[in-house]
């Protein structure tokens, strides 16, 4: 939760994997972690001039133990602070198309979705199958996807999910087709017709 300070994509843009998206205020972190950083120099720097002491044991076991814990944990609140700064900023997590934007600089972000990402490579065609074709649809099989004349030609897919159960009221089961769309030739959201090849029924 936060305040967006940036959000650095429109709806219809293309995104990629890792690209930052919306930043959060982080005022508060980084204070944070400038205090971390001067914690952990200070315990650096006592470590150094005591050097020579632990070395050679001139130091109690439990003041070099105290010196060297006190760095240690001065360190791991850095890396602490680090990563709640990291978490102030929101990362794609693929590659995709913007289809919506619900937040803009200054509001307050809460658990309500900030975008919505479209993935459109690959592309998913789910199919809705009679019973009776139960058995005879292979993972893997090879298919031909064709739109309703939006987008000319077949384009070929490849069984991806078989359903093994089947729905009791319809008598039917689900087959989710995976169809490469590298160059966003086929939009999202379309009917199709899917063409089985012939070995495969």
């Amino acid at each position: 939760e936060g305040v967006a300070s940036k959000v650095y994509v429109e709806r219809g843009d293309r995104v990629t994997r890792g690209q930052i998206l919306v930043a959060l205020a982080s005022d508060v972190e980084r204070a944070q972690l400038a205090l971390a950083k001067a914690r952990h120099e200070f315990a650096a720097r006592k470590v150094a001039r005591n050097n020579e002491l632990i070395v050679g044991k001139l130091l109690s076991g439990h003041e070099a133990d105290e010196l060297l814990t006190e760095l240690k944990i001065a360190l791991l609140e850095v890396r602490s602070v680090q990563a709640a700064l990291r978490q102030r900023s929101i990362f794609s997590p693929v590659d995709g198309l913007v289809t919506e934007r619900n937040t803009s600089q200054g509001e307050f972000v809460g658990a309500e979705p900030l975008l919505t990402i479209a993935v459109l490579n690959p592309l998913h065609a789910e199919l809705i199958v009679g019973a009776e074709h139960f058995g005879k649809i292979r993972p893997n099989a090879k298919v031909w996807v064709t739109t309703d004349d939006y987008v000319s030609g077949e384009h070929l897919g490849t069984v991806a999910i078989v359903d093994q159960v089947i729905h009791a009221a319809s008598l039917t089961f689900g087959v989710r087709i995976k169809l490469a769309n590298d160059k966003s030739r086929l939009p999202a959201g379309l009917k199709c017709r899917v063409r089985f090849a012939k070995g495969g029924n």
